[in-house]
């Protein structure tokens, strides 16, 4: 059965409206869609179908933010399970809910490196990965991928260890489903409050896999509305959030 589907522009205004005008604090929505996906994870290493070590391959935004949440969780659980920043550490803003997330992983203990380059110990840690999490990209990316990120994805699709994508596949766009240049496949999307367009359209159902979607506790009455009516919604969501 194919999982309800919103556009990421609709998902961005549940979002907003959940925390602005709902009283859901975004640290709440990054804890439960990382607590959602490190649980689907977890599943498929205790049923022996996926390995440790647990690499998280985690960008300076709000998806590396979930990957630092997921692999909190995971250490928790006993699992061993490192991360890797991909780019500069101080773009991550001081108090942000990547930034709490990201000093939340160190203070609990889960080892996190920093690579800015395709360097050699970057591509050993890929290779020896027992599974991937792909925390790089979320649904905003509309730019072909670029520099070094491009051999970090390449050496992802060519090591052979299941991904599980956070939200979306990086490289694939959310609604089309295109490639912007190069894309990580996943055996396994774990897609926040609803599967996104991009993942049913284009490449998506080839680089996506199995797709769940993980519910991050947007109130159920601005989901019902969304789905019921995806335009209509947006107009009032908009009117709403100017209020």
């Amino acid at each position: 059965m194919t999982p309800p589907i919103l556009s990421r522009d609709t998902v961005r205004l549940l979002d907003r409206l959940a925390m602005e005008k709902f009283g859901v604090p975004g640290l709440l929505l990054m804890e439960n869609a990382g607590s959602g996906a490190a649980a689907l994870l977890a599943e498929r290493l205790a049923s022996g179908r996926w390995r440790t070590p647990v690499l998280v391959l985690a960008g300076t935004g709000n998806n590396g933010g979930d990957g630092f949440v997921i692999a909190r969780h995971l250490c928790n659980m006993g699992h061993a399970a490192s991360v890797i920043l991909l780019g500069r550490e101080e773009q991550i803003a001081p108090g942000s809910d990547a930034r709490v997330n990201l000093d939340a992983a160190r203070g609990t203990g889960v080892p996190v490196g920093v690579e800015r380059a395709f360097s050699p110990a970057l591509e050993q840690a890929i290779r020896g990965a027992g599974c991937i999490v792909d925390a790089v990209f979320g649904t905003g990316l509309d730019r072909p991928v670029e520099g070094f990120l491009i051999g970090v994805f390449s050496a992802v699709n060519r090591a052979g260890a299941p991904v599980l994508a956070v939200d979306i596949p990086s490289g694939l766009h959310a609604e089309t489903g295109a490639v912007l240049g190069i894309a990580v496949r996943a055996a396994l999307t774990a897609t926040f409050a609803a599967a996104k367009p991009g993942l049913v359209r284009g490449r998506g159902p080839e680089l996506s896999g199995e797709v769940a979607v993980v519910p991050i506790s947007i109130p159920r009455a601005l989901l019902a509305r969304a789905r019921e009516d995806e335009a209509a919604f947006r107009s009032w969501a908009r009117r709403e959030l100017r209020a």
